[in-house]
């Protein structure tokens, strides 16, 4: 299948971000993203997303992913969702809440479904850590902004004029890792290269 540029630059700066859009809504996403999400994607029966944002990641995860496969989404905010009339599962909540934090933890505990978790709020690695603990085996965690080295991430963000600072990174989500006994996943090299960690439950 030829490789076809769907994340297009539009030419607008907003704060120290050059803006990307998916169908015409604004992404805070590395444009490149579709090249590796598209290899793992169909693997999970469900993925939970925690940050919907403008929801223009939400929708491209479901554009790309398995008719079958649950895909629900979490903000504390949504009045900047602009996906609200696709009919997909947006769910308003505080996932620092003991209400949600259990909905979402019986959510990645179902042992019939294989679980992918985007971590992509406005507290990375906290919600790493937070949820990482109900993984099953062979569940993957996902962190967004992220960085493995300070060098590395200022080379990737420049070359798309993106001037920020990561929101997370490898000694961020270290103690995590090692407590809950992940390992980086075979294409953590690849993602890491659009600002994504991922991470697999050993």
């Amino acid at each position: 299948m030829e490789y076809e540029q769907i994340i297009q630059h539009n030419g607008i700066i907003t704060g120290k971000h050059i803006e990307y859009t998916f169908e015409g809504i604004t992404i805070l996403q590395h444009p490149d993203i579709q090249k590796y999400f598209v290899k793992i994607i169909k693997e999970f029966d469900r993925i939970i997303e925690l940050g919907t944002y403008t929801g223009a990641f939400t929708l491209f995860l479901h554009r790309i992913k398995r008719l079958d496969t649950e895909l629900i989404s979490y903000d504390v905010d949504l009045s900047l969702c602009r996906i609200s009339n696709y009919n997909l599962d947006l769910r308003w909540g505080n996932y620092f809440e003991e209400p949600t934090i259990i909905e979402i933890k019986e959510l990645i505990e179902n042992k019939s479904k294989r679980v992918l978790l985007l971590c992509d709020g406005g507290y990375k690695e906290y919600e790493f850590d937070k949820f990482g603990e109900y993984l099953k085996l062979n569940d993957v965690i996902m962190v967004h902004d992220y960085q493995e080295n300070e060098e590395e991430y200022k080379k990737i963000t420049n070359s798309i004029d993106w001037y920020d600072i990561a929101d997370s990174s490898w000694y961020g989500v270290l103690e995590s890792i090692k407590k809950y006994n992940l390992s980086k996943h075979e294409l953590y090299d690849d993602f890491k290269t659009v600002l994504w960690g991922i991470f697999i439950k050993k």
